[in-house]
């Protein structure tokens, strides 16, 4: 299923789906979305505790810089805002332009990510990852990242994770450029604690 999103959705909507407890799947999102400076946004869900599989958001034949997620100060992540559930083959296309945490899969992972890429421009203020911003004892297995990373002050820039608090990062990796100022790496910005195979 193909849906499109416009400016009209803000900032009423973050996402498609404010809360996802089930199973979404084979949903694929086009358009842009403009969002307050408070906002958490996600282009599929802003919260998912389920399953999101085989997704995606963006299109490859729309420049980045034309399908942005722009200006959320929160969390922005171009299939969700929060993961505490599962994200699985999915690919975000699109750019995405956040004043705090920006992610291009998710912008925060506690759950499970999975055989997911992102291939848009990632720009963030504080925390910024190719997969997700911020890893607080989430698993990220299988995913890799060709997209630029940039985060303008430049707190932890990574291809796959910004900043990772626990959990496990295997199986992945980066081929974009990584721009920071402090903690920036290929893989993970800033290592707190976990593994990474």
């Amino acid at each position: 299923m193909y849906y499109m999103i416009d400016d009209s959705l803000s900032p009423g909507h973050k996402g498609l789906f404010a809360e996802n407890y089930g199973t979404i799947e084979k949903l694929h999102v086009r358009g842009q979305m403009a969002v307050s400076s408070q906002d958490v946004a996600g282009f599929i869900a802003v919260n998912n505790h389920g399953t999101i599989k085989n997704c995606s958001a963006g299109s490859g034949s729309i420049d980045e810089m034309i399908f942005p997620i722009r200006y959320s100060n929160i969390i922005s992540g171009g299939i969700a805002g929060y993961n505490y559930g599962t994200v699985e083959g999915c690919v975000n296309l699109g750019g995405i332009t956040s004043a705090n945490n920006s992610g291009g899969i998710v912008g925060y992972n506690a759950g499970t990510i999975t055989k997911s890429y992102n291939t848009g421009n990632i720009y963030g203020e504080q925390f910024a990852g190719g997969i997700t911003a911020y890893n607080e004892q989430g698993s990220i297995t299988k995913t890799y990242n060709t997209g630029n990373i940039t985060s303008y002050n430049g707190t932890s820039t990574g291809g796959i994770a910004g900043y990772a608090e626990g959990g496990v990062i295997e199986n992945s990796y980066n081929t974009g450029d990584i721009n920071g100022y402090f903690s920036t790496g290929g893989v993970v910005g800033y290592l707190d604690d976990g593994v990474i195979t």
